[in-house]
């Protein structure tokens, strides 16, 4: 909320996480993919340290940290965050807009190893 945001400056102040959230996003945007991991982790960090390790808005940090390692071939990374941020948002009652599912169907395709979760992946699909 706005009331969490007030009040606190400084360097792992709420107001710094969602400087450097806009950092991470305009990097990502020019493909620069490790400074973009800088920074959405910083941001992330600091959310936990300030709200809580399953408060709503660690989801959207999960989404782009899962965004950043499938695009870099981190699988599994993207994986753990898709999935944390799913737990997240689940916990916090969100209604979910099959993104997740979607994002964690591509990560299960494209480990071809893996019929099980490739054959749920297919489903996922299909229900979108």
């Amino acid at each position: 909320t706005d009331a969490e945001y007030m009040g606190s400056y400084g360097e792992n102040s709420l107001i710094t996480a969602a400087a450097y959230y806009s950092m991470s996003v305009l990097h990502n945007w020019y493909q620069n993919h490790y400074e973009a991991e800088v920074y959405i982790k910083k941001c992330y960090q600091i959310k936990i340290e300030k709200l809580g390790e399953s408060h709503l808005e660690l989801s959207d940090c999960c989404t782009v940290l899962g965004n950043l390692m499938s695009d870099q071939n981190k699988y599994q990374e993207a994986k753990h965050y898709y999935e944390e941020g799913l737990r997240i948002s689940l916990e916090n009652n969100e209604e979910l807009d099959q993104s997740f599912h979607y994002y964690l169907s591509l990560i299960h395709i494209s480990e071809p190893t893996r019929q099980a979760e490739i054959s749920y992946a297919v489903f996922c699909l299909k229900k979108k």
